[in-house]
């Protein structure tokens, strides 16, 4: 399997985690912020992984977005655009799938939301998929 073909699998996955978090969001009752924002989180990374995976490098097992960030930018500067909402939904990677104090706001996942999308966009837009 070629790289820009797993690269395409990883943004497929972006994708559906995205679409998942906004059906959760817009549907359910009462809102699952916190699986919502951890979504976000997810579709977030995977699409940088992607970006990496495409580029031929294999992404570190990590879901610090601003790290996965920065490997981008090794490959094109345009990704310094996207490194603050990176940084943003970063928390919500790991502090969401455990037992916390974390209080998020539905104003907090809109927010996440909307980041989560021009990360995955941004992303389709640098990666060189059929």
């Amino acid at each position: 399997m070629s790289e820009n073909d797993i690269a395409a699998q990883w943004l497929q996955k972006s994708a559906e985690d995205l679409e998942n978090a906004d059906f959760l969001f817009a549907n359910k009752r009462p809102r699952p912020l916190e699986l919502v924002c951890y979504l976000c989180a997810q579709s977030a990374e995977k699409a940088l992984k992607a970006y990496i995976i495409q580029n031929g490098e294999t992404p570190p097992y990590t879901h610090d977005l601003g790290a996965l960030c920065r490997i981008c930018i090794k490959y094109s500067n345009d990704f310094t655009t996207i490194v603050d909402d990176c940084l943003d939904i970063t928390p919500y990677a790991v502090q969401t799938r455990y037992p916390s104090d974390i209080d998020i706001e539905e104003s907090e996942t809109q927010t996440a939301l909307q980041k989560a999308t021009t990360i995955l966009n941004f992303c389709k837009t640098k990666l060189s998929l059929p």
